[in-house]
């Protein structure tokens, strides 16, 4: 991917939070943490919208199926 070693070594050991809550050594940055909440919260509306959006899409697939249909008229003439 063109990653060198120590660019990769720096994110996990940005990524590995202490037990005391810092991550690398330095305290908890709290602005960095709120952006991750953020997200998360993006991402489970996104995928909800997406849900919807696809019952609704498979919905009008079948409606139009249906529709397209030639119907059979019940005591029609042939």
């Amino acid at each position: 991917m063109g990653l060198s070693d120590k660019t990769l070594g720096g994110w996990v050991r940005d990524a590995r939070p202490d037990p005391h809550g810092a991550l690398d050594g330095q305290p908890f940055d709290v602005q960095r943490f709120d952006e991750l909440a953020q997200l998360r919260v993006q991402n489970r509306e996104l995928l909800a919208r997406n849900h919807r959006l696809t019952q609704e899409r498979d919905f009008l697939k079948k409606t139009t199926a249906y529709f397209a249909t030639p119907a059979n008229p019940i005591g029609g003439s042939k």
